[in-house]
């Protein structure tokens, strides 16, 4: 789903509008809210789905996605539910992230109070 305009937009794999969301159609299915910039030179809306299908294989059911916000490439942020959590995350290091990502939310570190935010814009630090 994308947001144009102030109205949901079903969106195919390449970004491309397929059909107005009506609001009804939208309670039933799970699917995030894509919000794309006016200018989005640099992104490739494929890539984009295909982080969003990866998330949702590393997690399962644990955690959903509720929406998707495209900054100034390569910046985006995942808004998860259940619980509530703003993912900030790089696309040009997104794979390597990820292991780091998976770790923190599945097994977040005791010392950390109920973590709402976790940035992971940088690049990988290597031992």
């Amino acid at each position: 789903l994308s947001v144009i305009k102030g109205i949901a937009y079903f969106i195919d794999s390449k970004g491309k509008i397929i059909d107005k969301a009506r609001p009804r159609m939208l309670k039933s299915l799970d699917l995030p809210f894509l919000s794309i910039p006016e200018e989005s030179s640099g992104w490739d809306i494929p890539s984009v789905l295909g982080v969003i299908d990866q998330f949702r294989t590393m997690f399962k059911s644990k955690y959903s996605i509720s929406k998707v916000i495209l900054d100034n490439y390569p910046y985006f942020k995942l808004f998860l539910d259940n619980p509530k959590y703003e993912v900030l995350l790089n696309m040009e290091n997104w794979e390597s992230q990820s292991k780091i990502l998976e770790n923190l939310l599945l097994d977040p570190p005791s010392q950390v109070a109920q973590v709402q935010r976790i940035n992971l814009i940088f690049p990988k630090i290597f031992h």
